[in-house]
């Protein structure tokens, strides 16, 4: 079994940060700590589709369209499970949420489908990190699939920061929709993977700043 500080030790942030990791594509508890979230609820999102099916589904594929992007069809068709997030409105949420994706040998030949969807309503303020790193050098493919709601006059960072085995394939998508006086703040930060295509989308409304920002070493 991993621990704490081996899946720490391979990513950028701060051990305090709340976190919710996830090994091969499955939720581990274990090693995940999701206090001092201020308000915000945060599940996975196979509790999510048993306890609230009705925001789920007004929600998950509402951005990220299966029938345009083969990757994003195949996230969805295939997703192990995945992460939800729901800040209510006016809450700001003082410390980022680390969302870390990691893999060992166990994912080698493998694909697998990480999916986040992040709703922050109105006046609302919330930053999350992903990270992708590796356990073990191996081959496999990430497809990662990211949904964020930003609500009126909400201010929304999301940091994504890939760091995989050099012989491992990263697909990411984020889609993201603002409303009026709001702010989404976007930044990508990729170190490993063989190969990586990265795409983002955002449908916007007046009044608003969008800062999308992509760094490949």
């Amino acid at each position: 079994a991993h621990t704490p500080a081996e899946i720490l030790g391979l990513v950028t942030g701060n051990a305090a940060w709340p976190r919710a990791v996830f090994v091969n594509g499955k939720f581990d508890a274990a090693l995940s700590s999701l206090g001092a979230l201020d308000g915000a609820k945060v599940t996975t999102l196979s509790a999510a589709i048993r306890e609230t099916p009705d925001f789920v589904s007004s929600h998950l594929g509402k951005l990220a369209s299966f029938d345009r992007q083969a990757f994003t069809a195949f996230n969805t068709a295939f997703a192990q499970d995945g992460l939800v997030v729901r800040v209510p409105k006016g809450v700001k949420v003082a410390a980022p949420l680390h969302v870390i994706h990691a893999a060992d040998a166990q994912a080698a030949g493998s694909m697998l489908h990480p999916r986040l969807l992040v709703v922050v309503e109105p006046l609302a303020e919330f930053a999350v990190v992903e990270s992708f790193v590796s356990l073990k050098g191996t081959e496999y493919l990430t497809n990662a699939v990211a949904e964020v709601f930003v609500g009126n006059g909400a201010r929304v960072h999301h940091y994504k920061v890939q760091q995989e085995a050099r012989d491992a394939f990263h697909v990411g998508t984020v889609q993201a929709t603002q409303g009026r006086d709001s702010l989404f703040h976007s930044f990508s930060y990729a170190a490993g993977a063989r190969s990586e295509e990265h795409t983002s989308e955002l449908q916007s409304h007046l009044n608003l700043v969008c800062r999308l920002l992509l760094e490949k070493k």
